[in-house]
C-alpha cells in the first residue's frame, strides 16, 4: 500500500504509480488524467506481489472554487473518468515532489537506495508483510528506475506522466 495515485493505459493496463504526501497534487492529477488514462485511485495504491494493482476507485476529494469550507467528495463518473482496465499494473513509479516556485518540471532518477528510502517513508503496510522491502525492491527493479518529478501545478506534469504508460501524445 502506498500513499499514491495511478492511471492505467486504458488497453495495456501499464499503469503509473504517482506517490506524494498529502497536499501535493494526487487529485488533482487523477482528476486530469483520468479523463484519458483508467483511473485507478488518488490516494492509496494497491500493488500486490506480481504487480497487479487492486483498483480502488474512490470519490476523489475536491476543492471548492472558493478554497474555503471542506472539500466535496465526486463521484469519479460525474467527473468524466475512464474506468479502470482489466488487470492494471505498475509499470513505473514516479515520486512527486511539489515545489511551488518551480519553474518548470524537473525529472530525476532515483537511485535504488533513495528510491527505496523514499518509498518507505509513504508506505502503510510494510510491516505486515514477508520480507517487506525485498517486495519494495522487486517492485522498483520491475519499474524502476523510479523518478522523482519536482514540478509546481500539475497541468505542468500531466503529458509527462501519460507518456510514462504510453498514454496520448
Amino acid at each position: 500500500m502506498l500513499h499514491a495515485g495511478a492511471v492505467s493505459h486504458p488497453e495495456t493496463g501499464a499503469s503509473v504509480v504517482y506517490v506524494a504526501a498529502g497536499g501535493t497534487g494526487k487529485t488533482t492529477l487523477s482528476r486530469r488524467l483520468g479523463r484519458t488514462l483508467g483511473y485507478l485511485t488518488d490516494e492509496t495504491v494497491g500493488i500486490e506481489e506480481a504487480g497487479t494493482i487492486l483498483p480502488y476507485p474512490k470519490p476523489l476529494s475536491v476543492r471548492r472554487p472558493s478554497g474555503l469550507g471542506p472539500k466535496d467528495e465526486v463521484s469519479p463518473d460525474s467527473l468524466g473518468l475512464l474506468p479502470a482496465p482489466p488487470r492494471p499494473h505498475a509499470a513505473r513509479v514516479v515520486l512527486l515532489d511539489r515545489q511551488p516556485d518551480s519553474i518548470r518540471p524537473q525529472v530525476d532518477e532515483l537511485t535504488f537506495m533513495d528510491a527505496l528510502f523514499a518509498l518507505t517513508e509513504q508506505t502503510s503496510s510494510l510491516p505486515r508483510l514477508r520480507s517487506p522491502l525485498h517486495r519494495l525492491g522487486s517492485l522498483i527493479d520491475t519499474c524502476g528506475p523510479v523518478l522523482r518529478l519536482r514540478y509546481a501545478e500539475a497541468a505542468d506534469i500531466e503529458h509527462q506522466l501519460s507518456q510514462l504508460v504510453g498514454g496520448a501524445e
